[in-house]
């Protein structure tokens, strides 16, 4: 009898110290991508502080923009950045320059931004036309194949390309305050 409740007891005290460390893993795992979502964020916040992307937005200077983006693309190593005018039409993209004048106000993020004109962040899901459209390259890396599992939910669906990506979208001010467009 003492045997078997020893084996109870000491069950119970591993389940509860297994459970306790899953706990801690996930907390920190949730912090881990909270701060990525929020490196995003200030990382766009700072870039659209530079002076020329101000005055590119401003007078509408398209090349320029892309020049900008593109050094924002490659030193932020960031998979897509987009430009946005204050009614969340693509002005210019860095990875997709011949794409643009689309719109994206329907995008949970910029609705956001486009509302509060503060800076947004979070994880959306993309189809993989909104992929291809920022970065034809992104679509690929998106697609999985599905496999049948005995828990699934049975689907004819054999292939998918939607993609989670996490974003930030943050508006570019003038030097009077006034919002001239976003980074996205």
């Amino acid at each position: 009898v003492l045997s078997l409740v020893t084996v109870i007891h000491l069950g119970r005290v591993w389940l509860s110290e297994v459970q306790n460390r899953v706990r801690l893993d996930l907390n920190s795992a949730r912090a881990a991508y909270d701060n990525h979502i929020k490196q995003i964020e200030r990382f766009l916040l700072a870039s659209s502080l530079n002076e020329e992307l101000i005055w590119a937005a401003e007078v509408g200077d398209r090349t320029r923009l892309v020049e900008l983006l593109e050094r924002i693309n490659r030193t932020g190593q960031m998979d897509f950045v987009s430009m946005i005018d204050v009614l969340g039409t693509v002005v210019c993209r860095a990875k997709n320059v011949e794409k643009f004048g689309d719109d994206l106000s329907d995008n949970p993020l910029i609705q956001q931004a486009l509302s509060r004109k503060e800076p947004v962040s979070g994880t959306i899901i993309l189809s993989p036309d909104e992929l291809a459209a920022e970065n034809p390259a992104l679509v690929e890396r998106a697609t999985f194949h599905l496999k049948p599992t005995p828990s699934a939910v049975p689907t004819k669906d054999k292939v998918r390309c939607a993609g989670m990506v996490v974003a930030a979208v943050v508006p570019i001010r003038s030097d009077q305050g006034d919002v001239v467009g976003y980074l996205y």
